[in-house]
């Protein structure tokens, strides 16, 4: 017997339904409106007249709780699977009956959530039908992400956790549910896994950096103006091969076998190859770099560019950009940012990365749908016991490393079979590519590194066998690839939009200032216990409070993505504030009101960095456009 999804509603069904419409109205209209049926379950009563849920595949009956005692095996599974102390966030793969869900919940801290994946809708409607799970999803605790693509799935559950602050997850799959989404529950656990580690490595950037790569993307605004975007190039290569080089210590292997083929196919290549690229007499096409730190001088220090053109990230270190003798092509890291530059040169497109500038190579030669795209010196690994190819700047024996560096590090499949050692940052690199490539499987990828780390989804063929295939027969000409409509902005079009920024940013700081002053003016109303409840006065300062708060929280100016840039370590401090603001929430102790006053004046000051920024970029826009040097 099968069970249908779409039986008359029962008084539970409703009851269910009711707690979900308060919490997830979304979710709730979802499951009102999914049609279909279940042909693989059946709901039974167990022994302990407790239901459980009988699946049937080509193996044959099994089921997804047990017939006996279903409370009992869940307990079972969490004792075995979680080490509850630590962990933050459960994510658990199916909804069943519930009975998971209720094991772990009283397992964790009371601050830690579950974060539950149920890939077939109609299953969860089958839960909503024959169990009172209101307390669940009632809970705050309970975080419902019903999709059926693994990767929809993933990105819902990033967004719905705090990745800042998490420090432990465990995923928890039961054996019965993991048969039943065996399609779905590889790739998602993969790619979750990779998503979140990559976005605390960006978030880990982006509070060590983001004012940096503000800071430099205006600097090189003066470039940026007048020089293409990727978008300009989008498809310019369209079904033609790519060389992506990159610096890692097998390229050394393949100088003479790229020397041979340089002029026959398009060479793509990182900054931090580019050195040893020009000693064994190769010029790439494009170099691309986008590192705003000064450590990424030594790479371009004293070269000059015998033809190659300079991809560069808008916030890489402005030396390199205005030291580049050849033409210059930028791109964004985030969308934030080009949205943000779009008010005052135009948008400049987006190259999605993984944290590598050979993440962002890649990413060009996908915007350029080239195909294939070929990898070489992508080791991801120490081959050789080396970091780099010979000539980079920061090539170093592994045997140097100090002991404490290595301790994160870790093995992994390697490229000829068995394992090689890697960093926990370069593993990062490399479930990037993986991910990428699982989510576009009509991409042609070729790792011809041949050594270092596997990259599961690309076909692995030797270089000179892949260049014997798809280079051309004859020397390629790649002029049609530059752009010559791309629109160059003007003085007085910089001029309005940096003026414009500028109006923003004061209009912020106002803003701030005042929540600055109506917090230590609340904070200052006496009590016992540090509560505000019942105070004189506190519910009209609140109240005021609560409207500035609002009233900061719908200024969506691109402005406020300088302001976000240039207070990223005070916004980890004030989550918690942040948080109650998001909600419309009041601040009701002096602890919350001091966080509040502590951010919002490094707001105040993060909009006098924001507005003396635009005016040194401006007298840098009219020494340029004078045709001084800049």
């Amino acid at each position: 017997m099968s069970v249908s999804a779409s039986v008359e509603a029962s008084p539970l069904f409703q009851k269910n339904m009711e707690a979900l419409r308060r919490r997830h109205p979304k979710l709730a209209g979802r499951v009102l409106a999914a049609n279909g049926s279940i042909h693989d379950l059946e709901v039974e009563m167990g022994r302990r007249g407790q239901p459980t849920l009988k699946a049937q595949d080509n193996q044959g009956a099994y089921y997804l709780h047990s017939p006996y005692d279903p409370i009992r095996e869940a307990n079972a599974l969490v004792d075995k699977e979680l080490d509850p102390a630590e962990l933050e966030v459960v994510v658990l793969l199916g909804v069943g009956l519930g009975y998971y869900i209720e094991s772990v919940l009283p397992s964790l801290d009371p601050r830690a959530q579950v974060v539950v994946v149920e890939p077939d809708i109609a299953a969860f409607r089958l839960a909503l039908e024959h169990r009172d799970i209101t307390d669940l999803l009632n809970s705050e605790r309970v975080i419902w992400v019903v999709q059926s693509n693994h990767q929809t799935a993933v990105d819902e559950v990033v967004r719905a956790l705090n990745a800042v602050t998490i420090k432990s997850w465990s995923a928890l799959i039961p054996p019965a549910i993991a048969r039943r989404y065996m399609a779905f529950a590889k790739p998602f656990v993969l790619v979750l896994s990779s998503a979140l580690t990559t976005l605390k490595v960006h978030l880990a950037t982006h509070i060590r950096a983001a004012d940096l790569f503000i800071s430099n993307t205006f600097k090189n605004l003066p470039y940026i103006a007048d020089a293409p975007g990727i978008q300009d190039v989008r498809g310019a290569w369209k079904g033609r091969p790519v060389l992506l080089i990159s610096a890692g210590p097998s390229l050394d292997q393949h100088l003479e076998t790229i020397r041979a083929f340089k002029d026959q196919i398009l060479l793509v290549a990182v900054g931090q190859a580019w050195r040893t690229l020009r000693k064994a007499g190769i010029e790439p096409h494009f170099i691309v770099t986008v590192d705003p730190f000064e450590g990424n001088l030594p790479h371009f220090d004293g070269m000059e560019s015998a033809g190659a053109c300079l991809l560069a990230d808008a916030g890489t270190h402005p030396l390199v950009v205005k030291q580049f003798t050849g033409r210059r092509i930028f791109c964004h890291s985030t969308h934030p940012v080009d949205l943000l530059m779009s008010q005052v040169c135009g948008e400049r497109g987006v190259l999605p990365t993984g944290g590598s500038v050979a993440n962002t190579a890649f990413s060009f030669a996908v915007n350029l749908s080239a195909d294939p795209i070929i990898l070489v010196g992508q080791d991801l690994a120490f081959t050789g016991g080396q970091t780099h190819s010979r000539g980079n700047a920061y090539r170093q024996a592994v045997d140097s490393i100090a002991e404490e560096k290595r301790k994160s590090w870790r093995e992994v499949p390697g490229y000829d079979g068995g394992k090689v050692t890697t960093s926990s940052q370069m593993d990062v690199y490399r479930h990037w590519f993986e991910r990428f490539i699982l989510n576009q499987p009509e991409l042609r990828v070729i790792n011809s590194t041949e050594g270092g780390a596997r990259i599961e989804g690309a076909r692995q063929v030797p270089l000179s066998e892949a260049l014997d295939m798809f280079a051309s027969d004859q020397v390629i000409n790649v002029n049609g690839l530059w752009p010559s409509d791309f629109e160059v902005s003007t003085h007085d079009e910089l001029k309005r939009g940096l003026h414009s920024l500028r109006m923003k940013l004061s209009e912020f700081k106002e803003l701030s200032e005042d929540i600055v002053h109506l917090s230590g003016e609340l904070g200052s109303l006496k009590d016992l216990h540090g509560e505000l409840q019942g105070v004189p006065g506190a519910v009209k300062l609140n109240s005021r409070l609560k409207t500035r708060f609002r009233k900061y929280r719908r200024l969506k100016h691109p402005a406020r993505i300088m302001v976000e840039a240039f207070t990223a370590r005070s916004r980890i401090g004030a989550h918690t504030v942040l948080q109650k603001q998001e909600k419309d929430e009041p601040l009701s102790s002096r602890q919350g009101l001091s966080l509040a006053q502590s951010f919002y004046r490094d707001v105040a000051k993060g909009c006098d960095q924001g507005i003396k920024l635009l005016e040194q970029t401006l007298d840098e826009v009219h020494k340029k456009m004078s045709g001084k040097e800049v």
